[in-house]
């Protein structure tokens, strides 16, 4: 167990274990923890773990190729193709959640694999009485109303960033990984704003150095997307 994250994971099977049985969310920005701490906790508390990514829509190589199309023909169409709220099939997930929580196992069929940016093997979730959902966007209001409480985990952007670093560097530059996160944060940040309104009084915000529950975390005012300027070649 890493001595980083143990007192926040202690802190949330003890909120799970005394809430009891249930659908518990566990959400974040880019690099705060997400799949680690849920996948660990499915272990120590022995419940099933559903990750939102598994419904995410087309390859990270198909994406890319949507944001240049859309790059190309305006910065408005590029920001809202940049939103990633309309990246998941949201449909999808809330059958599989309501399956699990009427304690029917599921198989998903070819769930999208960050780590490859492709589509991987086909998964069988087991139904238990505990369901851990983790995703960085939860998706509409309809979805959350499925959750009994959602845990915030609260961790400084520049320590999130050097995660993604040293977890992506072998197989993207620097620019690239740069350009991701400032998108994947202009998305999260706007899709937290209305989280807020949606799930208030449902948010356990923890603190990543403390590990104990803490008040919400200041979004930024001002978000940022990256896009590709072409310098025009000078004649000499």
């Amino acid at each position: 167990m890493s001595s980083e994250t143990a007192p926040r994971r202690d802190v949330i099977t003890n909120l799970i274990l005394g809430s009891g049985p249930g659908t518990y969310g566990i959400t974040g920005p880019a690099g705060a923890g997400k799949s680690y701490t849920a996948n660990w906790l499915a272990r120590e508390i022995r419940c099933s773990v559903y990750s939102a990514d598994y419904a995410f829509i087309g390859t990270s190589e198909e994406r890319k190729l949507l944001l240049s199309q859309k790059h190309m023909r305006s910065v408005d169409s590029y920001k809202d193709a940049a939103n990633q709220f309309n990246w998941w099939d949201w449909g999808a997930i809330l059958s599989d959640l309501e399956s699990l929580q009427a304690g029917i196992p599921i198989k998903v069929s070819g769930p999208y694999d960050r780590s490859t940016g492709e589509y991987g093997a086909d998964l069988d979730i087991p139904a238990t009485g505990t369901l851990l959902y983790e995703g960085a966007i939860f998706g509409p209001p309809f979805l959350l109303t499925q959750l009994k409480n959602i845990f915030f985990l609260c961790v400084d952007p520049s320590v999130r960033f050097q995660r993604l670093m040293k977890k992506d560097l072998g197989r993207r530059t620097f620019n690239e990984i740069l350009a991701r996160f400032l998108l994947t944060e202009y998305s999260e940040t706007l899709y937290y704003r209305m989280m807020l309104e949606w799930a208030e009084g449902k948010i356990v915000f923890i603190d990543e150095l403390t590990g104990i529950p803490c008040s919400k975390p200041a979004f930024p005012s001002e978000l940022f997307i990256p896009l590709h300027v072409t310098t025009p070649s000078r004649e000499l």
